[in-house]
């Protein structure tokens, strides 16, 4: 995958749903009785591996590509599965089916891929040994394949040492089927879509502070699920939106839960242009359509609590800080290093092979801003954050930025590229419309006293391009602000007496859907009115032909 410089994004995007809340909604569908339906499911590779273990498991799952339906079969409903469960490349899979798999009347078996295969399991044997599990390591390593002999568990109070919504979540899943109280602290308060979502399905649940306590119930209740757009996948658009030049981006219908929001808070504390609209907080996960302009950014520290609400996104942000003024300081942020790669490491070298002044630490890394990015070979390690965030990297790089491995996408986000894509295609169009309308400018028989102006408009939300040429008199008096159609005003205090071709092009239909010419009159003020007044997000650029 091959990326290069562009000048400019603009336009909206709607991302896929919530990695997290789609993983939660099929095991807990599953151990729910009736039906459970989830709407804007993310239909990724990790997820995909949640839902054919759960089948495996004898759960009647149907996915017409818009809505999932799980038929659960209750808390005591799974079936011993044939063969081994295979998790793929999801940790968050294999840690959450864990705690559910512990409790189960039969024995199991839990493989993934090589990367699953090293990443550390002790962090979920541990609590669940300390409440009667029997959990292994196959190879003694502490990490996956991982052996389940299914036991009746008692209660616990888990003090977790790090802050992991996966670890909780775990502790929380089995503590449903144990004999009494279980409760998880944790240094920082991580994600909750568990909490949320248990509380939803009927479970008794509470959290306090830095701790989350679930007591057993006789069922959970299968609930309809509206799946938000995930915010680490937005990441990467709010990231390019705010570095590159000339743009204005906006997301929809993003989750902004306070557990979750820690790159908001973030871009807030470096400067950026963001604002909020359309929020709504239905459903116990509030969502709101998040709009980012170009922006002069400054460097931050992050670290501390806000570590967990942004783990994910760190990558993501350590792109933004290059282009930030001044020095950005990310600590406790060890995680990263037992995610699908070190991503502490691979970070520090690929940026630097980039050209950032960047320095790798204990538990993070310290990035000094301002120095211009070119194009490298960049190794993604299969990890989708990686290769995301160095695709938004490469659009303001000088030179090619080469991606390998950029594939692994598909685990999160399977139409990533597709969707940059889209903004860079609009772009494309619009200079591919200037030239167009440069080529019939010519054509026009000009008079001796005028310069004439092609004036464009692009309008993103609508896919349209529209073009006009303006001839203007020499002896007027004027300035070119944006297009003289959005500034009447400007126009009649200047006396200019133009005559306009205006063209408007439609992209999804790559046709012309109207040509008129407008005189100085009644007829150019409404067009002037019509566009002095649109809010949408627009391109301009005015082009003088001699």
């Amino acid at each position: 995958m091959k990326i290069n410089r562009v000048k400019s994004l603009n336009g909206e995007i709607t991302i896929p749903g919530d990695k997290s809340i789609s993983h939660r909604s099929i095991m807990f569908g599953s151990i729910a009785d009736g039906i459970t339906e989830v709407h804007g499911f993310l239909n990724g590779a990790d997820c995909i591996s949640s839902m054919n273990c759960f089948r495996q498991m004898g759960i009647d799952i149907d996915y017409d590509g818009c809505v999932v339906t799980v038929h659960g079969k209750g808390l005591h409903g799974l079936s011993k599965p044939e063969g081994t469960l295979d998790v793929g490349n999801s940790g968050t899979t294999t840690r959450l089916i864990s705690g559910i798999l512990a409790a189960q009347p039969f024995a199991s078996r839990l493989i993934g891929d090589a990367s699953i295969c090293k990443r550390p399991m002790k962090r979920i044997m541990t609590p669940l040994s300390m409440m009667g599990a029997d959990i292994t390591s196959e190879l003694g390593n502490d990490c996956a394949p991982l052996l389940i002999n299914g036991k009746e568990l008692h209660g616990i109070h888990y003090n977790s040492p790090v802050a992991s919504a996966q670890v909780k979540s775990c502790v929380l899943l089995a503590g449903l089927y144990a004999d009494g109280e279980t409760s998880v602290t944790e240094p920082y308060v991580s994600r909750n879509h568990t909490e949320l979502m248990l509380e939803s399905f009927g479970g008794n649940i509470k959290a306090e502070g830095t701790t989350a306590t679930v007591k057993p119930v006789d069922n959970l209740v299968g609930q309809k699920i509206l799946v938000p757009g995930d915010i680490s996948s937005a990441a990467y658009f709010l990231v390019a939106g705010l570095i590159t030049p000339n743009s204005c981006i906006t997301i929809k219908n993003v989750g902004i839960n306070p557990t979750r929001d820690g790159i908001l808070e973030v871009i807030k504390a470096m400067g950026g242009d963001m604002e909020y609209s359309n929020v709504v907080s239905g459903c116990g996960e509030p969502t709101a359509d998040i709009t980012v302009r170009t922006s002069s950014l400054k460097g931050c520290v992050i670290e501390g609590s806000i570590i967990p609400k942004l783990i994910d996104e760190i990558p993501a942000i350590a792109v933004l800080a290059c282009f930030a003024d001044g020095e950005t300081i990310i600590r406790d942020a060890q995680e990263l290093k037992v995610k699908e790669s070190n991503r502490i490491d691979v970070m520090v070298n690929a940026l630097s092979s980039m050209g950032a002044d960047i320095t790798a630490t204990d538990d993070g890394m310290i990035i000094r801003g301002g120095k211009p990015l070119h194009g490298a070979v960049i190794d993604s390690h299969l990890d989708h954050r990686i290769a995301m965030s160095f695709a938004i990297a490469g659009l303001n790089a000088d030179g090619d930025t080469e991606i390998t491995g950029a594939e692994c996408v598909n685990i999160s986000y399977p139409g990533f590229y597709d969707d940059l894509a889209g903004t860079l295609k609009i772009y494309r169009l619009f200079l591919a419309q200037i030239k167009a309308t440069l080529q019939s400018v010519m054509l026009c028989i000009l008079p001796d006293s005028c310069v004439a102006f092609i004036c464009v408009t692009f309008y993103p939300n609508n896919l349209m391009i529209s073009c006009s040429v303006q001839y203007l008199f020499y002896h007027s008096s004027w300035t070119i602000h944006n297009s003289l159609l959005r500034c009447p005003l400007k126009l009649i205090r200047s006396s200019i007496f133009p005559v306009c071709l205006s063209t408007a092009y439609h992209f999804s239909t790559g046709k012309y859907i109207c040509i008129d010419i407008f005189y100085f009159g009644a007829a150019i003020i409404i067009c002037s009115i019509t566009a002095f007044f649109s809010t949408i997000p627009y391109i301009q650029t005015a082009l003088p032909i001699l």
